[in-house]
């Protein structure tokens, strides 16, 4: 394997089983063995194997369930979501916009009053529109009809 390259997780599983029967094969009748300054015996050596696959193993079960926790952390969100929103509607539907104490006790926002546009509202609101429009250089559908291309010789 090229350095810098990682192995998957089976990779190492399979190095560790490999190297466990190893020590039983080649080092099994030995006493001890002294690696990097420290002396083990074969079933030490195998019990560090053994603890690297439990690890492994204890991490991705650990990473499924958390998986697992995350989804059911979002399901339960939308649920909740889902069930404010119907909440919120049915306060409304039922006791009306006044009831702004009911509304506050679940924390909701109390709807804003609608009513009809004041006339210095709705002059603003076309000097706006206009202004944009200017900006954007857009144009209405009589407009665009009006543009007609010519087909280059």
């Amino acid at each position: 394997m090229p350095k810098g390259e990682r192995k998957s997780h089976a990779e190492i599983g399979g190095e560790d089983r490999a190297a466990m029967e190893a020590v039983d094969t080649y080092f099994g009748q030995m006493a001890s063995i002294e690696l990097a300054g420290t002396k083990m015996t074969p079933a030490e050596l195998k019990a560090v194997f053994q603890a690297n696959q439990t690890a492994r193993l204890t991490a991705e079960q650990t990473r499924a369930k958390l998986r697992a926790d995350i989804l059911a952390a979002r399901r339960a969100s939308a649920k909740r979501h889902e069930i404010r929103l119907a909440l919120r509607k049915y306060i409304l539907a039922t006791h009306g916009p006044g009831a702004q104490q009911m509304l506050s006790a679940f924390n909701f926002s109390v709807p804003k009053k609608s009513g009809p546009k004041t006339v210095e509202a709705k002059t603003n609101a076309v000097a706006k529109a206009k202004a944009t429009r200017a900006a954007r250089h857009t144009m209405g559908k009589k407009q665009k009809k009006a543009i007609k291309g010519t087909p280059s010789a």
